[in-house]
């Protein structure tokens, strides 16, 4: 590496650092110094650059040491969540094809139902949005209805309530 281009800059640095700490630098003593400072800058970056690529070539070599671990828990894991086998009407059957189609309908029954499109709670029916009610929740106001909300709710407010409202 570039240890002893390293250790060059760095006595430079502290040499005009030790200046400037006695009040002796000039300016182009400190232009010098913010070159050297970059200079070092650069070469830490380099030299840790480096070592990244380093450690990576040596991690592709050698591998991750806990891959024995990683490997077993994650084959201890897919054993523990693995389908051995089902019960289908009270008796316990490990047929690869017939535990699948269990499991298949099991899910799939669920969603074939088809949805009526009221709600209904303990006999409670709640009243359904029309497509035509939708449309009329969707459309634009109309100039007139603005209009006529803003002298309603100026009739029901008291003088000592005002309210702003955007005049049109």
């Amino acid at each position: 590496m570039h240890t002893t281009k390293k250790i060059q800059i760095m006595k430079e640095i502290e040499e005009l650092d030790t200046r400037d700490d006695d009040n002796e630098l000039n300016e182009n003593m400190r232009n010098n110094m913010l070159q050297l400072l970059a200079k070092l800058k650069h070469l830490n970056t380099k030299e840790q650059s480096i070592l990244q690529q380093k450690s990576r070539a040596i991690w592709l070599l050698e591998g991750e040491t806990n891959n024995k671990y990683y490997h077993s828990s994650i084959k201890r894991r897919r054993m523990d969540n693995k389908f051995k086998g089902v019960h289908i009407n009270g008796e316990w059957c490990e047929e690869p094809s017939r535990v699948k189609l269990e499991v298949k309908q099991y899910f799939q029954n669920p969603f074939s139902v088809v949805v009526e499109n009221e709600m209904n709670m303990n006999g409670i029916i709640f009243p359904v949005i029309t497509e035509e009610d939708n449309n009329e929740l969707c459309r634009e106001f109309e100039e007139i209805e603005i209009i006529e909300l803003r002298q309603s709710v100026n009739e029901t407010l008291s003088p000592c309530e005002p309210m702003n409202i955007i005049n049109l």
